[in-house]
Order: structure tokens, then sequence, then C-alpha cells
């Protein structure tokens, strides 16, 4: 099947059914906010993080995948939560510079910022999915599009606060990931915003770092979480840091 009539034709609500996906009425609350704002999403992002912050944060990432333990030349790589590409094709022109033949994959639950994507760009597969069942959303996907079962890398760009059950997507991530692979996750630090969470429709305001060193622990062999220095989220006067996470 071509992957702009996948996207049109699944239906979001059946697949939430099909992998008895929980605070259903959540996710599907999430799907219509962020196609409301899928035509006009890229513009708030660079404005909540600035040219300067989009650069760290992709360069936070890149640097993390290229690191020890090294991944192959045609690496297979996914996003989760991949939205409308905005930080992941700036990834994917950086990474291949490094491992030209890298394959990268993008999964997200709103239609309308995967076909976004997709008119940007044909370098990313996208897929309809959740983070919390990674490896149930590639099974059902894979009955109309070529999609891998694991992968060398995972990274995920700012979704996490997103997600009610944080255990569960890490553990998540963990299945879909090759023997030896690695996940790096950027997202936002702890903060005191709690109108963030209307504005943004956030589950979490931010992460404490040693927390999710912690919880990350328990599904990954080693984890290292750092603050990436002067790079915020600027949203209506006000600001929280941002976290990068190195599992493997």
């Amino acid at each position: 099947m071509e992957v702009n009539e996948y996207l049109e034709n699944t239906s979001v609500s059946a697949l939430l059914r099909e992998l008895g996906a929980k605070n259903r009425r959540l996710l599907l609350k999430n799907v219509d906010h962020f196609t409301k704002k899928s035509g006009d999403w890229d513009r708030v992002t660079l404005g909540r993080y600035g040219e300067s912050g989009v650069e760290a944060i992709t360069d936070a990432i890149v640097d993390r995948l290229i690191s020890p333990p090294k991944l192959k030349g045609d690496a297979e790589i996914l996003d989760v939560g991949v939205g409308t590409g905005f930080f992941t094709l700036e990834v994917v022109r950086k990474v291949r510079q490094h491992l030209p033949s890298a394959s990268f994959y993008g999964m997200d639950l709103t239609p309308a910022m995967l076909m976004a994507l997709r008119k940007k760009s044909k370098q990313v597969l996208p897929f309809l999915g959740i983070v919390e069942d990674i490896e149930k959303s590639i099974e059902v996907a894979g009955r109309y599009l070529d999609l891998p079962d694991q992968f060398d890398a995972v990274i995920s760009t700012l979704t996490l606060h997103h997600c009610p059950d944080l255990v569960r997507v890490l553990e998540s991530i963990k299945e879909v990931l090759r023997r030896g692979g690695k996940a790096v996750i950027v997202d936002l630090a702890k903060h005191p915003h709690k109108d963030f969470e209307r504005r943004m429709i956030d589950v979490h305001t931010g992460f404490d770092p040693h927390k999710l060193e912690s919880i990350a622990s328990k599904s990954f062999g080693e984890v290292k979480v750092e603050k990436l220095v002067a790079v915020c989220c600027e949203e209506s006067g006000e600001s929280a840091e941002i976290l990068v996470a190195t599992m493997h």
C-alpha cells in the first residue's frame, strides 16, 4: 500500500482498540490537538526553542548516535513521536554525514503530522502507533508497509512528557532495540509551570534527571541523563530546561 493511502485510510480509534491502548480518551484528545496544530507545528516549535536551540538539540542526538557503542553503517533508526519531522530531518541530514547508508523510520499517532512529514521528505518512512507498545504497532503497520521488527537505535524528541506510563514507554523502546542498540531521548527537565499542561497538553511537568535515570535503569543496563546547557523551551514567557538521556 502507498504510504499516503495508508495514512489517510487508517482509523486511529480502530487502531487504538486493536493495540489495546490504555488512556484511549487521552490519546484521541492528543490526536485531535496535534491534527489542528499540524499545519503550523514547525513554526510553533521553532518559536519555543529558537534556531540555536534546535541546532543544539539535534547535535546532541547525533553526537550520541555516533558515539560508542558504534552503530553499523547501514543502521536502522526509529524516531518515536516523530511528528512533522521538524527535529528528525535535521538529525537525518547530520547522521548521514557519518552513516550514509542509515535508514530512518518515524512513528506517531497523528496521521496529519505524518502526512506533513511525508510532504517535506521521503527520507523517513512514517507509520502509525503508540509509544507504549511499539512492537505491536510495528506488527500492525507491517501489514501495509515494509518495516523492520527491531532497530539499531531509537530516538525520541520531546514526546515523553505527553506519555502517562513512563515505565511502559521505556520498556517498549527496549523491546524494539537490537542487541547492542541504543536509545537517545530528549525531553523537558522538571519545571514548575503547571500551565504547560493546558497550553501544551503535557501529562508530566518535565522529569527530574535522577528519577528518570532510576526509572530507565530498570530497562537498560547503562543510562546517562544530562541537561543541555543554555537550551530551553520558552512558552508564553515561561521556560523549562532540556534533558538528554542516553540508554543502552
